[in-house]
């Protein structure tokens, strides 16, 4: 297949680079918003599963009958919890404050070893 060219007084110019262009810009305008927002919801996913892990290693240890811990810091996180025995109820919050989790104690059981 001949390329054609169009003739101009400062040169010529080839369709082919001018499509080419014309596709990466495309293509960077519909994959940048869509890249930014995936990155956006794995951060706020990776720090939920972060609150839940944390809980999760709080009420284990309530669980085992052992004594509560005030703070703890998972997933660049600091999170401070707060057990109320007479609710059997634990509550999770971080300095983010974002988010925060509230886990019964009947919905975790304790492991034997």
């Amino acid at each position: 297949m001949k390329s054609t060219k169009l003739n101009d007084n400062s040169g010529y110019m080839l369709f082919e680079s001018l499509i080419a262009l014309a596709m990466v810009s495309i293509s960077l305008y519909v994959l940048l918003p869509h890249s930014a927002q995936f990155f956006t919801t794995l951060k706020a996913a990776g720090a939920e599963v972060a609150y839940w892990r944390v809980a999760q290693d709080q009420m284990q240890v309530i669980a085992e009958g052992g004594s509560q811990i005030g703070s703890q810091a998972s997933g660049g996180i600091l999170f401070t919890t707060t057990w109320n025995p007479e609710t059997s109820q634990l509550t999770v919050s971080g300095d983010d404050g974002a988010e925060r989790v509230t886990v019964r104690a009947e919905e975790i059981q304790a492991e034997s070893p």
